[in-house]
């Protein structure tokens, strides 16, 4: 049971407050509006989404255990996991396939790694320091190394993708506030060979003698975004303006702008120093951190800053020098044929491990806080074999009534197949056509 204040404290305005629905602007894209909506909450549950929920437990073995998962890729019949020491090959139904190249600093080894990718039968993993693309057979081994002009690769995000015709689209960093690109695209000898111009530039205020800087510009969870295929084309976010572009022969072409309003975060709060009158700005903005989009659908993850309306936080996690405790995301959705859009409501405060996530009365398991999407009809989650363990004894689960009883006997008789220290087990949501 989570040690988590009552649902209670969600005020009853918190679901009637003031809404606007996304507007269409006069250059053709869908303009998003944050701050308007800030207390519009409503439940959504995954029952009515017209989806399928399947669940892949990846198998744990002497050569396969993964501590956590913070990179992930699906293709047609394999499955890539990484933690940050190992990386690991599955097929589709979650059986150990081999080991993917290894971490270390000797000329064939890769040191700290990127998003992972696959594109049958290869599995690439950019390396930061080595300023280089791994490709590795599935095998796991004899991987062919491609350089790379200069560092285009954050630790966490999709901030790049292999293409069909044998190269890589790539976004700069803007790590100087100054860089001439947004986007490139690169050949396997690394050398540039298309460029998208940068329009938003800004100046990174040096910290004077004595005074810190938290480097914003200079950190990915500020100036990367995500590179992602809808239907065939490629699109690419920014998040800092939180603007989605579609890659239209040389130009960015707006679709979606997702407006934060005086909640926002501009560009001259990059880089400010920690003692800065700005600086309380940028612990207060609204920080779009993820985004997903499936046929229907546009969903994000919000970090809400000073404007989190809920009492609970995410259980402390012990640094070894302090418990620290964190805010959950909250989940944004936005509908493409009601052009509606909506904060998803909390439910299961008391028991679930993802309060803010999609409610889950397919089977009455953890609700549904996507983490990953490898298509537009396909949505992906993780957690540990030991929170579903403990989510499918107890009494909230085994008084649930989904709508589908023996999907519930079934993901029962799965958590009582694992144990405790098994590798994750990966939810997958597959939305139908």
């Amino acid at each position: 049971m989570r040690n988590t204040l009552a649902i209670l404290v969600i005020i009853s305005s918190l679901f009637g407050g003031c809404k606007n629905n996304p507007l269409l602007s006069d250059n053709g894209y869908v303009e998003i509006q944050l701050e308007n909506n800030i207390k519009n909450f409503k439940p959504l549950l995954l029952g009515n989404l017209n989806c399928n929920v399947t669940y892949i437990p990846l198998e744990s073995g002497p050569s396969s255990i993964l501590k956590q998962i913070n990179a992930l890729d699906i293709s047609d019949n394999l499955i890539v996991a990484g933690d940050p020491y190992n990386i690991v090959l599955f097929s589709k139904a979650g059986e150990y396939i081999s080991k993917v190249g290894r971490q270390g600093k000797g000329p064939n080894d890769y040191a700290i790694k990127g998003e992972l990718k696959i594109d049958e039968p290869d599995i690439y993993v950019p390396c930061l320091i080595k300023n280089s693309m791994f490709i590795y057979c599935p095998s796991g081994e004899n991987a062919r190394i491609i350089p790379f002009p200069k560092r285009h690769f954050s630790l966490e995000l999709q901030n790049w993708m292999p293409t069909a015709d044998s190269t890589f689209i790539v976004q700069v960093p803007n790590f100087s506030g100054r860089e001439r690109d947004r986007i490139i695209e690169i050949n396997y000898e690394g050398e540039v060979i298309r460029r998208w111009d940068n329009r938003s530039f800004f100046d990174i205020l040096t910290p004077k003698l004595g005074e810190s800087s938290m480097h914003l510009a200079k950190g990915s969870n500020m100036t990367d975004g995500q590179i992602y295929l809808f239907q065939d084309r490629v699109r690419v976010t920014h998040r800092t303006n939180d603007t989605i572009f579609e890659i239209q022969n040389d130009i960015l072409k707006p679709v979606y702008v997702i407006n934060r309003g005086t909640l926002g975060l501009p560009y001259e709060c990059l880089g400010v120093p920690v003692n800065s009158p700005m600086f309380d700005r940028v612990k207060g903005a609204m920080v779009v951190s993820k985004i997903f989009e499936t046929t229907n659908h546009l969903l994000f993850t919000v970090r809400f800053g000073k404007s989190y309306p809920f009492k609970f936080k995410r259980p402390p996690v012990d640094t070894g020098i302090a418990l620290i405790e964190k805010k959950y995301d909250i989940l944004g959705v936005y509908n493409k044929a009601t052009t509606e859009f909506f904060f998803v409501a909390p439910s299961g405060v008391d028991h679930q491990l993802e309060p803010l996530g999609i409610e889950n009365d397919i089977d009455g398991g953890i609700n549904f806080a996507p983490m990953y999407s490898p298509n537009e009809r396909t949505l992906v989650s993780w957690f540990n074999a030991y929170d579903l363990k403990a989510h499918v004894a107890s009494e909230a689960f085994r008084n649930s009534t989904p709508k589908y009883p023996e999907r519930k006997r079934e993901l029962e008789a799965l958590a009582n197949r694992l144990k405790d220290d098994d590798n994750p087990v990966l939810m997958v949501v597959t939305f139908e056509e």
